[in-house]
């Protein structure tokens, strides 16, 4: 009978210990496939050392997002990064040429020229009438123009380099390098995936 009790409960302690096992191997899996980079750390230090096999499938998951990450950088692609392109263009087209407007509407109040007609003068806001106060909105306008329009540049080439999606490269590269230094059971090291360099 005590025989009995023994091998159940090493049987219990084994497969509590597989389970356990499965368990933190399907984190690793879906922290992978989310591309969650502290969360892979954390798993792989739970687990401590991987068995070759599954190493080797791990390593191919990843390396296979990262390829398939790759593919998404374009702007047909990254809807994010083309939204930046799109938007910073619609800024910069928008925002320089009123910026400069703003400044040569500034310096023609400041230079003292007044030969708009008398119908416009008397029909022309009251603070337009004021040329020192008419200079300083025109300039704040340009400023104000002038950095809509580099807000503008900066994310329409920030969007058209698809620094978004060369993002999410990066980071399942930085994913696939963590599970590639990961220690194996045994010292043994996995077979080579594939050709396919994680730089």
């Amino acid at each position: 009978m005590q025989k009995q009790i023994l091998l159940s409960g090493m049987l219990l302690v084994s497969a509590s210990l597989v389970a356990q096992n499965e368990i933190e191997k399907g984190k690793l899996s879906a922290a992978i496939e989310n591309q969650d980079f502290e969360k892979v750390q954390k798993t792989l230090k739970e687990v401590g050392e991987l068995e070759p096999a599954d190493k080797k499938s791990f390593l191919k998951g990843a390396n296979d997002i990262v390829a398939e990450k790759r593919e998404g950088v374009s702007l047909s692609k990254s809807k994010w990064d083309l939204a930046k392109f799109i938007g910073g263009s619609f800024a910069a087209v928008a925002g320089l040429p009123m910026a400069a407007a703003g400044v040569w509407l500034g310096r023609y109040f400041q230079s003292g020229r007044t030969d708009m007609d008398s119908a416009f003068r008397h029909s022309a806001p009251q603070w337009l009438n004021d040329r020192d106060r008419a200079a300083r909105e025109c300039y704040t306008a340009g400023v104000i123009y002038g950095i809509l329009g580099v807000a503008g540049v900066y994310f329409a080439v920030k969007g058209y380099y698809c620094d978004t999606a060369f993002g999410k490269v990066t980071q399942a590269r930085k994913i696939a390098n963590l599970i590639k230094k990961a220690p194996v059971k045994g010292g043994a090291q996995p077979e080579p995936v594939e050709a396919e360099a994680v730089a």
